[in-house]
């Protein structure tokens, strides 16, 4: 009998890194909560998280990766992914003007709502 049960995975303060982030990808089917909150996470990491968001069958409820340096590379690949968040939070991710044009981009190819995207603290 497998279980699948895991609903909140938190690794906050954790130095999983892109390499982490990697192996985490596989994991993401049955979660409804991904918190990473500064994990030393950029954008290679996010890259492969990207992955496993944009092979789930339901939304992830929520992505949060504060404080990570993803910068506008990191944001750029969750664009095409935000179909598969209801939130996700990007608190002091060294997110620039390039990485928020890319993200809105990705806003505007909604076709159903999202709570939203907090996106502040960032260059």
């Amino acid at each position: 009998m497998t279980y699948n049960n895991l609903k909140i995975l938190n690794l906050s303060r954790n130095e999983i890194g892109n390499t982490g982030a990697a192996s985490m990808a596989p994991c993401l089917h049955n979660m409804e909560q991904l918190i990473l909150f500064r994990c030393e996470i950029g954008s290679e990491g996010v890259e492969k998280l990207c992955d496993g968001v944009k092979k789930l069958t339901k939304p992830l409820k929520i992505l949060n990766l504060t404080d990570n340096k993803i910068g506008n590379t990191g944001a750029a690949l969750l664009a095409p992914c935000l179909h598969n968040m209801e939130e996700l939070i990007l608190i002091r991710c060294w997110i620039g003007s390039e990485g928020v044009k890319k993200l809105c981009d990705g806003v505007k190819k909604l076709t159903k709502p999202q709570r939203f995207t907090t996106c502040f603290g960032n260059d």
